[in-house]
């Protein structure tokens, strides 16, 4: 099945995917732990950020915020039948990769 998705719609897909890949990226210290023993996850405290650091880090986060509400409530969905807009939502996440 094929989509013909909106292009502001592929451009916000591309940015939730680019800026997590980039904030997956960010150093992670997993051996943090509870007082009880139980493990931190995702706790990011392997390097300590400049300001300048901290507010790009935050400026990724807000803008892949906005690219993914852009995402979930654009009006193509709307076009899309209820039965099928699981299997868009997932061609829009592969959308331009190689088969």
């Amino acid at each position: 099945m094929s989509f013909d998705f909106p292009s502001d719609l592929i451009e916000a897909s591309l940015t939730c995917k680019n800026l997590r890949e980039k904030l997956d990226a960010l150093p992670v210290d997993d051996g943090l732990t509870r007082e009880d023993g139980t493990p931190l996850q995702r706790k990011r405290t392997a390097k300590v950020y400049s300001a300048e650091e901290t507010a790009e880090i935050e400026r990724w986060r807000a803008e892949r915020l906005a690219a993914a509400k852009l995402v979930v409530t654009h009006p193509f969905w709307e076009s899309v039948q209820a039965e099928d807009r699981m299997k868009a939502r997932a061609a829009l996440k592969h959308h331009g990769e190689a088969d």
